[in-house]
C-alpha cells in the first residue's frame, strides 16, 4: 500500500495539462480500511470472551450508575436503538415559518 505522501506526489505530477481528471482521483475503495477493521474486529475479540463479557457488562452498567454520561448514552442506544434525529424549521414559538416574497426585483 503507498504512502499517503506517496499519492499525493503522483497526483501532482500525473495532472493534465488542460485540467480534467488526474490519475488515481475520487473516490476509493475500501479494501483496505476494511483490512484493518477486520483485524481490529479479531484483535478485540481475543480479549472480549465468553468469560468476561459479564463483567464488562457490570462495568459499563456501573459507571452509567455513577453518572458518566458517554456510558449511559451507550448503554441506551443499544438497548434502544439510537434516538432518531430531527431536525424542524419553526418560526418564533414553534408557529409554523412564514416566507414573504419581496417583488422588488421585478421592477
Amino acid at each position: 500500500m503507498k504512502a499517503l505522501t506517496e499519492l499525493s506526489q503522483e497526483n501532482q505530477t500525473n495532472k493534465s495539462t488542460r485540467g480534467g481528471k488526474r490519475l488515481g482521483a475520487g473516490r476509493k475503495n475500501m479494501h483496505g480500511e476494511e483490512e484493518v477493521a477486520s483485524k481490529m474486529r479479531r484483535k478485540f475479540n481475543q480479549y472480549v470472551t465468553e468469560e468476561n463479557i459479564e463483567g464488562i457488562v457490570k462495568i459499563a452498567i456501573a459507571d452509567a450508575l455513577s453518572g458518566k454520561t458517554d456510558m449511559q448514552k451507550f448503554l441506551l442506544d443499544q438497548w434502544f436503538g439510537k434516538a432518531t434525529q430531527r431536525t424542524e424549521i419553526s418560526g418564533l414559538e414553534g408557529e409554523a415559518l412564514r416566507i414573504i416574497f419581496d417583488n422588488s426585483f421585478n421592477k
